[in-house]
């Protein structure tokens, strides 16, 4: 069993972005105060993330001489990485063919968030189908020619094991659980993010489209 808790990465004290597009010079803007982009995490995201998932194997492998000069190897392996889970079910991926948030239990959503915009995941508590079927077979062998030379050759098929952790944190910081809010000065936003006038104005929330 694999436990990994860790905290995210995150921009809950704010992010600020300064190009010079409003003085002409990067360093200005910074001491003007105007950032041309700002990010927040919201304080009520979750920051902590409690992966969980096996990783079981089993193997056979043995030799076989089949002659005086001829020895061959067989071996098996079989081994999987489960779907990753969370302790808490906060994580999420996309349906692109829904067009809607995959959650493990809807019923675990932050209070507020539109329940339209989510479905049930199929496959429980993970966000993918089990592999189960991952066999690995080996097949080797030796023959001796003559006092001094040796042909070996061997075939084997190999997997990799999906590792936990930063390879799946993108489940874990996705919407609704890790909302950011970013705010942009362009012809859309209205006025100049400043950041003694509220650089994080509350001009985002999520509706259907």
């Amino acid at each position: 069993m694999i436990h990994i808790d860790h905290q995210l990465p995150n921009a809950r004290r704010g992010n600020f972005q300064f190009d010079g597009s409003l003085s002409g010079n990067q360093i200005a803007d910074m001491l003007l105060g105007y950032a041309r982009q700002s990010q927040i995490t919201p304080d009520t995201a979750n920051f902590r993330t409690h992966q969980r998932g096996r990783t079981p194997s089993a193997f056979f492998n043995d030799d076989w001489k089949v002659t005086p000069n001829l020895t061959m190897n067989l071996g098996v392996r079989w081994e999987f990485t489960t779907a990753m889970q969370d302790a808490d079910d906060a994580i999420s991926s996309f349906d692109f063919a829904t067009g809607k948030i995959i959650v493990p239990d809807v019923k675990k959503l932050p209070a507020g968030f539109d329940a339209g915009l989510v479905e049930r995941r199929p496959y429980g508590r993970g966000l993918r189908n089990n592999d189960y079927v991952n066999i690995q077979p080996r097949f080797g062998f030796a023959y001796t020619l003559g006092p001094k030379t040796v042909v070996r050759s061997g075939y084997g098929i190999f997997t990799d094991v999906l590792s936990y952790g930063n390879a799946q944190i993108g489940f874990v910081q996705n919407s609704p659980w890790f909302p950011t809010k970013t705010y942009r000065v362009d012809n859309t936003t209205g006025p100049v993010i400043s950041l003694s006038n509220s650089p994080f104005p509350d001009r985002v929330s999520l509706r259907r489209c």
